[in-house]
Order: structure tokens, then C-alpha cells, then sequence
């Protein structure tokens, strides 16, 4: 007798990696195809699995604890099938749980002198090295369990930026490892987290600056509170000082005074105009809006320039006009002469009542030397010269002088 015996697979669990909750920068996958939860004996059983989100996450299905009469195909694409043919001693109730996975990779490590941070695809954090200098992150494992998405370091700490604005920090405590007394200022609004050596400085959303860690690198700036409550646009450092620069291009600076911390010999240039600052590991130089630049910090580090302030903004050239101007004398008469002139020669020109009339001569056109002055008599003017030299050519002319 042909048996027709049904088989319930009890309980089938449909199970997502981290269901219900959202990977950083990956879409949680879910199950959209209904489960089939009858099968007979000797007649196959097929369920074609289906899941949602981006084929290139690499999602992976696979089953637990599986009878023996079952197989799962994974497709790699997060499509699949389970299927198979029970046989009558498989005529049972059969818990089938099926999961779908996505791979969390390390995407970024992160280092401190003698400690390693690495950030996951999934938005957690792994740490290992020097427990002291942040190889060891358990204090904040939970803080790091997800929505990391950078983290940056001191010498001996480190601080991690999450999605939400918030930052978490372990390590060292005095050079950055404990901000317990700015919690209040890092639960949200955090955009850029900047370090010197020892300490730590971030910009918030709303332009303020919250600093901790070692004083003596930048980890206190209450002496510059007033000028960093708003307005701060981008925080640059070296290893010693901090720079804040402000959206009216003026520049606040705070840490190890010598080291660029102190600009007070430079500040009357750093009140408006900067629109760059870069560093050395004791000095800093700031580029302003006219192309010049000023720099501050250990002379011999490059917080001197003065040798070449010259170089900074010089005038290129770009475009020239040559040409030729000719000057011609004024009224001009010419003569030509081939030999002794028997008769006086002359010529006659107008004047004015009370003008003075000078008449010059000339071999060459360059040297003029004075034959004669006349008053203005407000009729013609007659000037004659006895001519007892011979000359290839003399040019006269007349000239006002008053």
C-alpha cells in the first residue's frame, strides 16, 4: 500500500544576520518569499528562498541543522532553494531555521604608537596592542559595538566619530583616553575630531570647539573660550598646538605656546584674509587671501619665513606691446645749404601782444641752442641770421616761453 503520509516542517525560522537592526553604510536584509511548510513522503519538496537588498553585499544563506533529506543551495546572489525528497521514516515534525548573512569586513585600521583600532563594514571597532595606549576597548566595547564611522588617535588614545555625532574614547587617560569632563559636549553635533600628541580638539555643527587631553598640547582652551563658541569653520594641528580657523578668516590658536600655540607676535595678520593653514611638527604657516603668508611657531622649524616674505607674492607677466614713438620738433623749417648763402637768410612768423618768442636752431635734431628772442608785437615777425658758414642742413623753430 502506497503510504501518502504529509510531513509539517515545524517552526521553520526565517532568520536575517542582526535582524531588525541597520549595518553602517549596509542595507539589513530580510525575507520576502513565504517559507513552504508541508511535504509528503517519496514527493519532493522545493522552496525557492528569496531576500532583499543589493546583490553585491555578498549575502550568505545557510541552514541549521538540516535533516538529512534536506539541501540548500545558495545561490551567492541571496537567492536560493532547499529542497529534497523525505522518505517514510522521515514522516516527522522538522525545525528548520535558515539565516541570511552579510560579511562585516574591516574597511580601516588606525593606530596609536603601540595599539591598533580597526573599523568594520558593520560600524564596530576591534582593537588589540598595548592595553594601556588603546589595544584594550572594553570599558567601551559597548560604545563601539556599532555606528563607528572613523576613528582618530593621539600618541597613546584614540577617539571614535559615530553616525549619530557622538564620540567614544579609550586609551590613555591624560593624553586623550578620558573625556569625562566634556561627555556633555560629545553625546551629538561632533563633524571633526583633530589630535595634537596628547590631545584632542572637535568642531561641532553649530561651529564651537570642545577640547581634552594633556593641557600643555592643546587639551585646555578656556583661555581662548570666548573666540571658540562659534564660528570656527576648521581645526588644523601639529604635534604640540592647535588652530582654529574662523568663517571671518581670522585664526585662534591654543597648546604649547613655542610650538605655534601662541601666535601673539603674528596676530595683527591673523584677523581676517586666511583661507589655508598647514604645519610642521613645530611650526605653523597660514596662507591668506592675497597670496601672502604668515607664519608663527619654532623659528628654525619653519615659524620663520621672513628670508623669503619677498617670494611669497610676486607679479607675473602676462602680456606685452612694443612700439616705436616718434617725437617731431615743433615748427620745424628747414634749410638746405651747398654752399656760402651771400644773403641773409630769414623767415617770418606771428605772435601775440605780450608773449615771448624764442628761436632755436639745430645741425641734428637733438642739441637746440638759442639764435634769438623777441616780444610779441601782435603782427609778424621777421627773424634773419647772416648766414657765413656753410651747413648741409640747420632746422629752426619758434617757441613760447611765456
Amino acid at each position: 500500500m502506497n503510504r501518502m503520509n504529509r510531513i509539517l516542517l515545524c517552526g521553520l525560522l526565517l532568520c536575517p544576520l542582526g535582524a531588525g537592526e541597520r549595518f553602517y553604510g549596509q542595507e539589513s536584509r530580510k525575507f520576502m518569499s513565504e517559507p513552504i511548510i508541508s511535504a509528503t513522503e517519496d514527493s519532493t519538496y522545493s522552496y525557492s528562498i528569496i531576500t532583499d537588498g543589493d546583490p553585491l553585499d555578498s549575502p550568505v544563506l545557510s541552514g541549521s541543522s538540516l535533516p538529512a533529506w534536506l539541501t540548500l543551495v545558495d545561490n551567492g546572489d541571496g537567492t536560493g532553494t532547499l529542497s529534497g525528497t523525505p522518505q517514510p521514516g522521515n514522516v516527522a515534525d522538522h525545525v528548520i531555521r535558515l539565516d541570511v548573512s552579510i560579511k562585516a569586513g574591516v574597511t580601516q585600521i588606525y593606530s596609536t604608537s603601540s595599539a591598533f583600532a580597526a573599523v568594520k563594514d558593520d560600524g564596530s571597532v576591534v582593537t588589540w596592542g598595548n592595553s594601556s595606549d588603546g589595544g584594550d576597548s572594553s570599558t567601551v566595547s559597548d560604545d563601539l559595538s556599532s555606528g563607528v564611522t572613523q576613528i582618530y588617535s593621539t600618541e597613546r588614545a584614540f577617539a571614535a566619530l559615530k553616525v549619530d555625532g557622538s564620540v567614544v574614547t579609550w586609551g590613555r587617560a591624560g593624553q586623550g583616553g578620558d573625556s569625562s569632563a566634556v561627555t556633555g559636549n560629545l553625546g551629538s553635533g561632533v563633524t571633526q575630531i583633530h589630535s595634537t600628541e596628547r590631545a584632542f580638539a572637535v568642531l561641532k555643527i553649530d561651529g564651537s570647539v570642545v577640547t581634552w587631553g594633556d593641557s600643555r598640547y592643546g587639551g585646555n582652551s578656556s583661555a581662548e573660550t570666548g573666540d571658540l563658541v562659534s564660528g570656527v569653520t576648521q581645526i588644523y594641528s601639529n604635534h604640540y598646538a592647535f588652530a582654529a580657523l574662523k568663517g571671518d578668516g581670522s585664526v585662534i590658536t591654543w597648546g604649547y605656546p613655542t610650538f605655534g600655540g601662541d601666535s601673539s607676535t603674528v596676530s595683527d595678520d591673523l584677523i581676517s584674509g586666511i583661507t589655508q593653514i598647514y604645519s610642521t611638527e613645530m611650526a605653523v604657516a597660514a596662507v591668506k587671501d592675497d597670496g601672502s603668508v604668515v607664519t608663527w611657531g619654532h623659528p628654525s622649524e619653519g615659524g620663520n619665513s621672513g628670508a623669503v616674505a619677498n617670494y611669497f607674492c610676486t607679479f607675473a607677466v602676462q602680456d606685452s606691446q612694443e612700439f616705436v614713438i616718434t617725437v617731431a620738433p615743433v615748427n620745424p623749417i628747414d634749410l638746405v645749404n651747398v654752399g656760402y648763402v651771400s644773403e641773409p637768410f630769414g623767415f617770418d612768423f606771428e605772435s601775440q601782444m605780450g608773449s615771448r618768442y624764442v628761436v632755436e636752431a639745430t645741425g641734428d635734431l637733438k642739441k637746440w641752442g638759442v639764435v634769438k628772442t623777441y616780444n610779441g608785437t601782435g603782427t609778424l615777425i621777421r627773424f634773419e641770421e647772416e648766414r657765413d658758414q656753410v651747413f648741409p642742413q640747420i632746422y629752426y623753430r619758434v617757441k613760447v616761453v611765456e
